[in-house]
C-alpha cells in the first residue's frame, strides 16, 4: 500500500484550500460520463461526523468506501481488479471513492472520468479524521457499510475480489 497520508509539508493555505474544494464540484460536473458523481459535504464537518456525512445519502443499499490518491499505484491497480465487481454489483452496492489534496485537483477531474461511482474531495484534516477513525496507517483503505449505515468491516490495502464480492454479496 501507500503508507502515509500523502500530506507534504507547505500544504496549501486553510483560505486557498476552501476555495479550490468549493470549486471541485462546479468545474467538474458538467464534463462528467454517466455513471460518475461528484459530491461533497461540508468543509467545516468534523471527527466522526465526517464519516457519517459520506455515508448518510447511502441508506438502504450497502456501500464500499474506497480512501485513495491519484499518485498511489496500488490504489489504482485495486480500481482496474475491481470492475467486474462493480459491474455485477451496480445496481445492488453503491461505490464511494474518497481523497484530498494531496491529489492535485486536475489530475483527479481526468482520472475520476474511468471510476464509476462517487467522488469526494475533503480536506486535510476530514481525511486525517476518517483514517484515523479506521485506524488506517496507508493507502488504499476500503470500508464496508450496510444498508443502515453502520460499518460492518474495513480492510487497508486491497482484499481481493473474492472477499470484497462475498462481503458485500452477505449485505444485499
Amino acid at each position: 500500500g501507500c503508507a502515509g497520508n500523502g500530506n507534504s509539508a507547505a500544504d496549501s493555505e486553510a483560505a486557498q484550500e476552501s476555495d479550490s474544494l468549493a470549486s471541485v464540484e462546479a468545474n467538474v460536473a458538467s464534463e462528467l460520463p454517466e455513471g460518475v458523481m461528484v459530491k461533497s459535504i461540508d468543509n467545516a464537518i468534523a471527527g466522526e461526523e465526517v464519516f457519517k456525512a459520506i455515508v448518510a445519502d447511502y441508506k438502504g443499499k450497502p456501500v464500499l468506501v474506497d480512501f485513495w490518491a491519484t499518485w498511489c499505484p496500488p490504489c489504482r491497480a485495486a480500481m482496474k481488479t475491481i470492475v467486474p465487481v462493480k459491474e455485477a454489483m451496480a445496481d445492488k452496492v453503491t461505490f464511494v471513492y474518497v481523497t484530498t489534496t494531496s491529489s492535485p485537483e486536475d489530475t483527479w477531474n481526468e482520472m475520476i472520468k474511468e471510476i464509476h461511482g462517487d467522488h469526494y474531495y475533503v480536506t486535510e484534516d476530514q481525511w486525517n479524521t476518517l483514517l484515523d477513525q479506521f485506524e488506517s496507517e496507508g493507502i488504499p483503505t476500503y470500508v464496508i457499510v450496510d444498508k443502515e449505515g453502520n460499518v460492518v468491516n474495513k480492510y487497508v490495502g486491497f482484499p481481493g475480489v473474492e472477499i470484497v464480492t462475498e462481503e458485500l454479496g452477505k449485505l444485499l
